[in-house]
């Protein structure tokens, strides 16, 4: 999954909710990175912020607690510049694994692998 945002142009890459389960136009729900003093996840409902992880402090987001299995496997990345685009990559280090990232129709991020 792969998330960014650049202030000064307002611009930015996010996962969005369905509609409802059975309609997958775009949801109540948007997850995405947020870098107003250090970098941190945000799922938005609609324009207000709905939830928020911790501040990441270069290794991890403070305060989120991640399945053991996950964070032992998963890498995130968080890299920023000075023109104040930010981006975030988590991933597995298996390509064997195949995974896809969601955000429920109620704002809850989750994950599926096989």
């Amino acid at each position: 999954m792969s998330l960014s945002t650049t202030k000064n142009l307002n611009e930015r890459k996010a996962l969005r909710s369905w509609k409802t389960l059975s309609d997958p136009s775009d949801g109540r729900f948007t997850l995405g990175i947020d870098s107003f003093i250090l970098p941190q996840l945000v799922i938005w409902e609609g324009d207000r912020p709905y939830w928020r992880s911790g501040l990441w402090n270069g290794n991890y987001l403070i305060g989120v607690q991640f399945n053991l299995i996950d964070f032992i496997n998963a890498h995130m990345v968080v890299s920023s510049d000075k023109e104040g685009s930010v981006s975030a990559a988590y991933f597995y280090p298996n390509n064997s694994l195949l995974l896809t990232y969601m955000l429920t129709t109620e704002g809850k991020m989750t994950h599926i692998w096989w």
